[in-house]
């Protein structure tokens, strides 16, 4: 994302509600033709929808990374 590229992940990741940033998707593993019909529909965007989700994508990772308890929460994570 920080490279401005939106992602299709799984749902168990600290990346969430992406598509309402215009981001990326995040969905269940259980809901597989969720990630196929997402992959279909991406192929088609226009390069205006592209450049949107692009800089949604950047703009989320940005936004992520600044927050200040960033590193608390990833030590607290690998103790």
């Amino acid at each position: 994302m920080l490279a401005g590229r939106p992602v299709l992940i799984s749902d168990q990741t600290p990346w969430l509600s992406l598509k309402k940033a215009k981001a990326g998707w995040d969905y269940s593993l259980n809901k597989s033709g969720a990630f196929t019909e997402t992959i279909n529909a991406a192929a088609l965007f226009s390069q205006e929808e592209f450049d949107e989700y692009a800089k949604g994508a950047w703009q989320y990772a940005h936004t992520f990374i600044s927050k200040p308890d960033l590193i608390t929460s990833y030590k607290n994570l690998f103790q």
